[in-house]
């Protein structure tokens, strides 16, 4: 990966995380995000509150195609912590952020929505809706 390429990709999670921050400090005014590690078993954005119920992957790209999108929520449920659920924030050169969550195993059952729509609902809905997604997963797989 070119040096403009790394370049581009942690400008675009300093800019994801201000934006998780501004959503996520409703619920925890304390609320930390850092840059993570990423590979596996990492996140590219970590929170310090243990209530957060996402592992967030990044990414920034000129032209977004289909295909990228795909590769990209593969590699976010691959490296997802247990416990967690995957969510793909992403940005297209001079479009809006969108975002993917609550999949797993099958990337078509995510939800989809522009960032603005999406951070318009609390996040302790999306909290519930992690806990009860998560029970769900559980149970198919026999948990």
């Amino acid at each position: 990966m070119g040096l403009k390429s790394r370049t581009k990709g942690a400008s675009g999670e300093r800019e994801a995380i201000k934006l998780l921050l501004d959503w996520w400090k409703a619920y925890c005014p304390s609320v930390k995000f850092r840059r993570g590690n990423g590979g596996v078993n990492g996140s590219d954005i970590m929170c310090d509150d243990p209530t957060f119920p996402f592992a967030v992957e990044c990414k920034r790209k000129a032209r977004v195609l289909p295909s990228d999108v795909h590769r990209w929520l593969k590699q976010a449920e691959a490296q997802t912590p247990e416990g967690l659920l995957p969510m793909l924030l992403y940005r297209e050169d001079r479009r809006p952020w969108h975002v993917y969550v609550g999949w797993t195993d099958t990337p078509e059952a995510a939800v989809h929505l522009p960032w603005s729509v999406f951070s318009n609902r609390s996040p302790e809905e999306y909290a519930l809706i992690g806990k009860d997604f998560q029970v769900e997963v559980q149970r198919e797989r026999g948990a």
